[in-house]
């Protein structure tokens, strides 16, 4: 009977799992935090110049009465030229 080692196969075994908890630890930590959104203020159905107070608020479910609030903000000043 021939011996094999199995030197080979636990040093791919092992690597496989180092590289497989660097990608997995690569992605933990805090998520991502900002969510891409673009819009216009308008104002009469114009484009709004100037200085305005803006809030936003986030809910987990939208559909359900009441919803739970998630996160909210109010950011003021905020200047917008030409509704943006």
């Amino acid at each position: 009977m021939k011996s094999r080692s199995i030197f080979p196969v636990s040093f791919l075994v092992l690597t496989m799992f180092a590289i497989s908890t660097l990608v997995w630890s690569a992605g933990a930590g805090d998520p991502e935090r900002t969510i891409p959104y673009q819009g216009r203020v308008e104002m009469g159905g114009v484009p709004f110049t100037g200085s305005t107070a803006m809030s936003f608020t986030l809910y987990d479910d939208a559909a359900a009465m009441p919803a739970n609030q998630l996160w909210s903000a109010i950011y003021d000043p905020v200047a917008v030229q030409g509704g943006e």
